[in-house]
């Protein structure tokens, strides 16, 4: 389904239903539309274009864990310490 492009979020109007009966605006919280957005990036890319963009968000990761290694918290140590 997600390489048919029938659930990219582009092809849809998204609005607030708690609002559904009152007369308003369209708006979009541009936060919650970014994390939407990014969310559901796999529906709305095509697969390698999602693979390049996924791997370099892994490379990302590990670079901010090296560069932070005196600020790494280990889990297991919290974990047994609590």
């Amino acid at each position: 389904m997600a390489e048919q492009g029938e659930l990219n979020p582009k092809l849809y109007d998204f609005i607030d239903s708690s609002m559904y009966y009152e007369v308003h605006e369209n708006y979009e919280d541009l936060v919650e539309d970014k994390l939407f957005k990014y969310k559901y990036r796999q529906m709305a890319d095509d697969n390698e274009t999602f693979g390049r963009r996924m791997l370099r968000v892994m490379e990302k990761f590990y670079e901010r864990k090296e560069k932070n290694q005196d600020h790494y918290v280990d889990i297991e140590d919290v974990f047994k310490r609590d």
